[in-house]
């Protein structure tokens, strides 16, 4: 996918009724989450000793727990447990 393929999925997607994630799928999801980033999940329980809920702000509240990001270069990021991500909505989340 182009950004433009990508844009115009996200305004189908926004114009569109919302539905909740059934739970188990979303169990699914965050099991997967949990299995990929072993080292996020013991940093952020490190975190929570020194940060009041392990968190540097509470506007949104990360599920399972933040993803812990060591090296970012672009759009492209590396988080603590080596996995890549492409950050689609430039800085709107990190």
């Amino acid at each position: 996918m182009n950004y433009t393929d990508i844009m115009a999925h996200r305004d189908v997607l926004a114009k569109g009724p919302l539905y909740a994630i059934p739970q188990d799928r979303m169990d699914k999801v965050l099991a997967s989450i949990e299995s990929k980033t072993p080292k996020s999940k013991a940093l952020f329980q490190r975190a929570k000793g020194v940060i009041p809920g392990g968190y540097q702000h509470m506007l949104v509240t990360k599920k399972p727990y933040p993803i812990t990001i060591k090296k970012a270069l672009g759009t492209v990021f590396t988080d603590a447990d080596d996995n890549t991500y492409i950050d689609y909505l430039s800085m709107a989340g990190p």
